[in-house]
């Protein structure tokens, strides 16, 4: 079955990087005619909003969690509501960084660090369910399945991270890893109830600056239909794809059109912002 689901996945990768090119130029006079500020790309980057600037680790893997099957910005609730239980600043760890920048290593929490904070919760026999309402004010689960809760697919994502011998944002950002360990890590993560599709892990990379990734959610998702374009959610390298197809396209125009921006700018245009 798993070869099959394989043979499938790549069959139609392939078929997404053959497709007509009418279809790119379709998508592109849909997103001109609906997002006028596409035009901007032409000259600098896209506003990012204040997730993409976290300066630590385990901060983005928080976001990248607990921004699925929920309404933003429900995300950036659980990172502040963890910041402030474990007094973050008061450790001497920053919050955010400027954009494009990094800082020290001695200011940044690790994932070593994140899972240490967990242990102790859990060795005072503490539930997962305690550690979602202490840690993030949140009893939210990665489904409407009745999955596990959040807290613990963060504690499980960290995990993962650590046995690729990840800790900082420099180890993972911006194509930092080999496609070896990359694809490790998405078997890890894959491996957790609710992130069998992988969205939260291309998420993540686009909060670490990867410019080559975008989120397959709802509203990325419900743009492409209008579209014409059905993405399979569990395979998020379909809309990988597509949008550097598009990135072909109009790059040399729009230097700053990477699939990362269009995606910022399709996400404002659905939700109204």
């Amino acid at each position: 079955m798993q070869t099959i689901t394989i043979y499938a996945i790549i069959t139609k990768n392939l078929k997404l990087r053959n497709m007509p090119m009418r279809k790119i130029d379709k998508l592109l006079e849909k997103m001109k005619s609906d997002m006028p500020d596409m035009e901007m790309l032409r000259e600098a980057p896209v506003k990012l909003g204040r997730q993409y600037h976290y300066a630590s680790l385990p901060l983005c893997i928080i976001c990248a969690v607990f921004s699925i099957g929920s309404k933003y910005p429900a995300e950036l609730v659980a990172v502040d509501s963890y910041c402030d239980a474990v007094e973050y600043e008061r450790r001497g760890w920053e919050r955010f960084c400027d954009d494009g920048k990094s800082i020290s290593r001695d200011r940044q929490q690790s994932v070593s660090q994140m899972l240490e904070i967990f242990d102790v919760a859990l060795d005072n026999a503490k539930s997962f369910e305690d550690i979602s309402k202490e840690l993030f004010s949140s009893t939210q689960r990665v489904s409407q399945q009745d999955d596990i809760f959040c807290a613990e697919a963060v504690y499980r994502f960290a995990l993962a991270l650590v046995q690729i011998r990840v800790e900082y944002i420099g180890d993972v950002g911006n194509c930092q890893l080999s496609y070896i360990r990359k694809r490790e890590l998405e078997r890890f993560i894959r491996q957790i109830p609710g992130q069998e599709d992988g969205v939260s892990l291309n998420y993540l990379y686009m909060l670490l600056g990867n410019e080559w990734h975008v989120k397959p959610d709802m509203p990325l998702l419900d743009y492409m239909l209008e579209a014409g374009f059905e993405i399979n959610r569990e395979n998020p390298c379909e809309a990988d794809n597509i949008f550097h197809r598009v990135y072909e396209k109009i790059g040399k125009d729009y230097p700053f059109a990477t699939p990362r921006a269009i995606y910022q700018l399709i996400w404002c245009y659905k939700n109204g912002i």
